[in-house]
């Protein structure tokens, strides 16, 4: 069993990922067309609000083993320049310690580039309320952006709780869509059998 140990305003508190049962939930998610908020230059963009509720207080690098899991699911993570300009550049934020929403954002475009649609812009802001976040990213079909939110949401929870997550489902559903490139799910089926 993992424990974690958290320091806030001078209190420690220990838990097990056992303990986190409601980590963090989505508030509302918007499909943007057109110019908006967030880029004039790129008029499709999911957005969605999420509530980071206790996981406010836990950034990537005091999950245990956060890095690790994330890295051997999705290891074409390591393409993600983020703001390191370099490859391994979002990787090394991980490690240092991020937010879960940043991780949603990162998750959700390389699910879509998976599938055949690469994708790479992505912001994640405060909405200005404690632990609230925007997690925005572009897509190429409005129905695999707003499935591609749902997922990666659903995976970055399961690593945190410490439990198994695989793609399997998530090529498929995004391959009912009909929308999706083949030769996108062959190499995310690829990338499922390493």
């Amino acid at each position: 069993m993992n424990f974690c140990y958290l320091t806030i305003w001078g209190s420690s508190y220990s838990f097990t990922q056992t303990t986190l049962r409601f980590l963090m939930k989505i508030l509302d998610i918007k499909v943007l067309r057109g110019p908006n908020y967030w880029s004039i230059r790129r008029p499709k963009l999911i957005q969605v609000k999420i509530d980071l509720e206790e996981m406010e207080e836990l950034p990537t690098n005091k999950v245990p083993g956060f890095k690790e899991k994330l890295e051997k699911l999705l290891p074409t993570l390591y393409d993600h320049r983020c703001s390191e300009k370099v490859p391994g550049g979002f990787l090394s934020r991980v490690e240092e310690g991020t937010w879960m929403g940043h991780v949603i954002e990162h998750v959700a475009l390389e699910l879509q580039t998976l599938a055949g649609m690469d994708m790479g812009f992505g912001r994640t802001r405060t909405t200005g309320k404690k632990g609230e976040y925007f997690v925005v990213f572009d897509y190429m079909e409005e129905e695999a952006g707003v499935y591609a939110a749902k997922a990666a949401f659903r995976l970055v929870e399961a690593l945190i709780k410490g439990e198994a997550y695989t793609l399997d489902e998530d090529i498929r559903n995004f391959g009912k869509s009909g929308k999706i490139p083949g030769w996108g799910l062959q190499r995310a089926a690829l990338l499922m059998k390493q």
